[in-house]
């Protein structure tokens, strides 16, 4: 299970503007999973390190497209924070990329950067609303192979072949594996 946390520096839109969009989404690679739509949001001023939990459906709302996560601030009701930062979870599963080759996460920020005059270049995926300007960025979660090196115990150089090792998708080991791995002629197994 990783833990996400994406943030942005609230915009400063003048009075009278017409065009206060401002959102963040994030892309998840198909090598993971949202574990639950549970998503904290806060907003923070400055000096505040703890920050304030913010109300969903009130200062700000969620969506959902597949993979895609996307966060919309009502701006009149976010204006008075410096900085506001969600943060969420998800699980690597059966379709996660092994190797430095990694699992992408992107995060896109949609801004109106003509709030005066409403004019917009991008559109939100999922809800059409409207941005002017964007920041993205890519991060890569690598996850690498599991390898084992079965020996007597006691002596290092004698290793064991055929030893079986049931893996588990919980630190409990409990329910049905979801896989098993055998060890080699030379006391390796791999997963």
């Amino acid at each position: 299970t990783l833990t996400y946390t994406i943030d942005a520096t609230v915009p400063t839109y003048p009075t009278g503007a017409t065009n206060t969009t401002f959102y963040m989404g994030d892309t998840l690679s198909n090598g993971l999973s949202f574990t639950s739509t549970a998503v904290v949001v806060k907003g923070y001023t400055q000096g505040n390190i703890t920050g304030a939990t913010l109300t969903a459906d009130d200062q700000y709302t969620i969506a959902y497209d597949g993979q895609k996560l996307y966060i919309d601030f009502d701006y009149d009701k976010i204006k008075g924070y410096e900085r506001v930062e969600a943060t969420y979870t998800a699980i690597v599963n059966e379709n996660a990329v092994i190797g430095t080759a990694g699992n992408t996460n992107s995060y896109d920020l949609i801004y109106s950067n003509d709030p005066l005059n409403g004019a917009t270049s991008t559109t939100h995926p999922v809800s059409g609303t409207p941005g002017y300007g964007t920041d993205n960025s890519t991060v890569i979660v690598n996850t690498y192979m599991l390898a084992i090196k079965k020996y007597e115990d006691g002596n290092q150089a004698t290793v064991l072949e055929g030893a079986e090792f049931a893996i588990y998708d919980n630190q409990s080991c409990a329910g049905n594996a979801i896989a098993t791995i055998t060890t080699d002629a030379n006391g390796y197994a791999a997963y």
